[in-house]
């Protein structure tokens, strides 16, 4: 039940007066591994359609569907650079009935979503210690949403100097994949008019829509960005190239280098590095690389998801429990822990399964932010 309108604040209130202490870098980085954090976890998309037209869709969705979206981010946060995200501009457009709603919604994506990552990062992690029971891939979840939740619980500033070091972390094993294909001597360009098998296009854009969303996340931190009227609009085109360079670099490298593109599952990368015919420590590099990616994503979601909540109970639209922070920190501790608690049951279901809900609640939320 909605709460009355006297009864909290308006979601719209002027921004604090407490320092700006988000520069551009630490504002591309959060953002990377809000909407990618690295080609890992796409492999389906040279699985479902043929390779060239796989490739084609990775470099025009992102300027289709994420653009908009970006920039639609950037406007409003440039207008109304609050810590309250779209949940304030959500409600300044439609009114206190659409900012529940909206923010219940966004609830829903978070929990289903961020669970995605932990998949991967417990399927790159099984590579390497071949676990003998389901039990043993719920602790390898376990210990990176513990180091996550310690993360969080520094506040704003541990999560953005953990992010600037996690992309750097992430980026460099997709650039040494590509420069050791690019000079393996097993680059066959002829991979781009293979014939293919059975098309799922559902398949490929659950997968890539996925992959390409989660910007207007980014307008959490506006309220904290020094020059956000260039630093936003910037930021977010930075991301939208790091982006798109980091999904079609890797798997253009992989279809010309590697195996039967049918044949690839979420996991691929380490062993398409394997394959290059520099030995075994290519492969060992890039699951390094899985585990910051899917921690770093997780780590910066665990922010803006928990962020949000909090301010839903602030304003009254979610349990005021949520709202209760760390002093010292601004953490808003029983929100993290709650998402926490959600996500190591949600990691004992299928990765296709998780991707294909994500995928609902999503388009569920985008129209309500570009309206």
């Amino acid at each position: 039940m909605l709460p009355d309108e006297e009864s909290v604040a308006p979601a719209g209130q002027p921004p604090s007066e407490r320092p700006r202490t988000i520069s551009l870098l630490t504002l591309v980085s959060v953002t990377f591994f809000l909407v990618s954090g690295g080609a890992y976890g796409t492999e389906d998309l040279a699985r479902t359609i043929p390779p060239l037209y796989a490739m084609l869709g990775i470099i025009l969705v992102p300027w289709i569907w994420s653009f908009p979206v970006a920039m639609m981010t950037a406007e409003l946060a440039c207008a109304m650079p609050s810590s309250e995200g779209f949940l304030m501009w959500v409600e300044r457009a439609f009114g206190r009935y659409f900012g529940f709603l909206q923010g219940w919604i966004t609830v829903m994506l978070t929990l289903v979503d961020m669970a995605l990552y932990i998949i991967i990062f417990t399927t790159y992690l099984s590579t390497v210690t071949d676990p003998e029971s389901g039990a043993e891939v719920w602790s390898y979840g376990l210990a990176m949403v513990g180091v996550s939740v310690i993360i969080n619980l520094f506040g704003l500033g541990g999560v953005g100097n953990t992010a600037v070091i996690m992309t750097v972390l992430t980026v460099l094993p997709f650039l040494l994949f590509v420069d050791l294909g690019l000079f393996s001597g097993k680059v066959d360009t002829s991979v781009l008019s293979r014939a293919h098998g059975d098309w799922d296009i559902g398949g490929y854009l659950s997968v890539l829509l996925w992959a390409t969303c989660g910007f207007e996340f980014s307008g959490f931190l506006a309220g904290d960005l020094k020059n956000p009227n260039r630093n936003f609009p910037l930021g977010m085109s930075l991301v939208i190239l790091l982006m798109t360079l980091t999904y079609l670099l890797p798997i253009g490298v992989g279809l010309a280098t590697g195996d039967d593109p049918t044949t690839w599952t979420e996991g691929a990368y380490p062993h398409l590095a394997a394959k290059l015919g520099y030995g075994e420590w290519p492969q060992y590099i890039m699951i390094f690389g899985a585990l910051v990616s899917s921690l770093g994503t997780y780590v910066a979601y665990l922010y803006t998801a928990t962020a949000a909540l909090a301010t839903m109970a602030d304003n009254g639209n979610a349990p005021f429990f949520f709202s209760w922070r760390i002093p010292r920190t601004s953490s808003p501790w029983l929100a993290i822990l709650f998402y926490a608690a959600i996500h190591l049951y949600l990691i004992t279901f299928d990765f296709s399964v998780v991707v294909e809900l994500d995928t609902v609640f999503y388009i569920l939320q985008v129209p309500f932010n570009l309206s």
